[in-house]
């Protein structure tokens, strides 16, 4: 009989329905679709950058770009134009194989992050117009965006993006 009751709870547990990702970070947990929601309802800063620990562990980290794209365009936030940009760029391990027009859509997204000051966007988009990578070189205004990006990370240590 104790069995028969073991089997039982046993099938029970394997058959509920667990299609909500969860995710834990500091002991708080909180499923995707909320994250997702606050993002694109309110451009929750927070459920963007836990979304992102979500997708560190997925098969389909490609998926962030869609919230980068609204929390950049929708509520203009900094972070979210760099993640945009990295998230396109990214998208084949083989750079070469990168089309022209998504090219050109990262390098528009990298230069919005440079003109709200994000540092590493300053700081790769100097080294692209030094090189004459992506864009036309551009040696003095490469080296312009480095001296930015030099002061900004001197002086201020929370922009905080996608890790490189």
């Amino acid at each position: 009989m104790r069995v028969l009751c073991f089997i039982i709870l046993l099938t029970a547990i394997g058959c509920t329905n667990n299609s909500e990702k969860s995710i834990s970070i500091n002991n708080v947990t909180t499923n995707e679709d909320s994250l997702k929601n606050a993002i694109i309802q309110k451009g929750d800063i927070s459920a963007y950058q836990t979304l992102w620990y979500l997708y560190l562990d997925s098969s389909k980290p490609e998926e962030y770009l869609n919230y980068s794209l609204i929390m950049a365009n929708k509520y203009d936030y900094t972070d979210a134009y760099f993640n945009v940009y990295r998230c396109l760029i990214n998208l084949y391990p083989n750079k070469e194989m990168l089309d022209k027009l998504t090219v050109d859509i990262a390098i528009k997204y990298l230069q919005m992050a440079a003109a709200k000051k994000h540092q590493q966007a300053l700081e790769i988009l100097g080294d692209y117009y030094i090189k004459g990578k992506f864009v036309e070189k551009d040696v003095t205004l490469g080296r312009k965006l480095l001296n930015e990006s030099t002061k900004e990370s001197n002086g201020n240590e929370s922009n905080l993006a996608l890790p490189k």
